[in-house]
């Protein structure tokens, strides 16, 4: 497995069975390789957020707590499980991963649909939804987003949109749980790729939408 110049060696039965949430256990090799990069990537982030004058938790490296998981579609179970109770709902917008459907749906979990727009998850719809739900005694147990390289869509949302998204949770008093998997690669995402793949989601047949 590459790594900039870096080479993991993983039995190749450990490697393909180590995905989704019923198959993934980790491997020594595998944990071992995850855990010191998602250190690099907090060192990162911490940084970026003292620069910034965020609050001073979060500027602190030792405050990101960093956990391992086999491939996104298990970290997204187990946010699923640590995260919401049957019967809750989960926020996603319109077009969505088809992960967060197959791992929240079979534990009694509620998709809730949030309208988007060209740059994405439409910020203004976070507050009414909650209050919606709450008024029918329905518990709101967090926001799933892809803002970088969205699946379907291919869509990565501005600056600016992702800071809206972040507020408007925050006044609703919503949890996120953003999935960052290609947020290293945010730069190269093309955005007449996502241009294209936007057109192609709204005027196909709604597979993927969350109900």
């Amino acid at each position: 497995m590459p790594d900039g110049g870096a080479q993991l060696a993983v039995p190749l039965p450990d490697a393909i069975l180590n995905y989704g949430p019923h198959q993934a256990k980790g491997t020594a090799a595998l944990c071992a390789f995850g855990l010191a990069r998602a250190r690099k990537a907090a060192a990162a982030a911490a940084a970026a957020a003292a620069a910034a004058g965020s609050p001073p938790r979060l500027a602190d490296p030792d405050g990101w707590r960093t956990i391992t998981t086999g491939g996104s579609t298990d970290g997204i179970f187990k946010c699923v499980l640590a995260l919401s109770a049957e019967g809750d709902a989960i926020l996603a917008a319109e077009h969505t991963y088809t992960g967060i459907l197959a791992s929240a749906r079979p534990l009694g979990r509620r998709l809730v649909a949030l309208p988007s727009d060209a740059d994405g998850l439409r910020p203004d719809a976070i507050g009414p939804a909650c209050a919606a739900l709450r008024a029918r005694g329905v518990e709101v147990a967090f926001l799933y987003t892809v803002p970088t390289g969205g699946n379907p869509t291919a869509l990565t949302e501005p600056t600016a949109r992702r800071v809206a998204v972040h507020r408007a949770c925050r006044d609703a008093g919503v949890t996120i749980v953003e999935v960052g998997c290609r947020m290293h690669r945010r730069d190269r995402v093309s955005r007449v790729m996502e241009e294209l793949s936007w057109r192609r989601a709204r005027t196909a047949t709604n597979a993927s939408a969350v109900i």
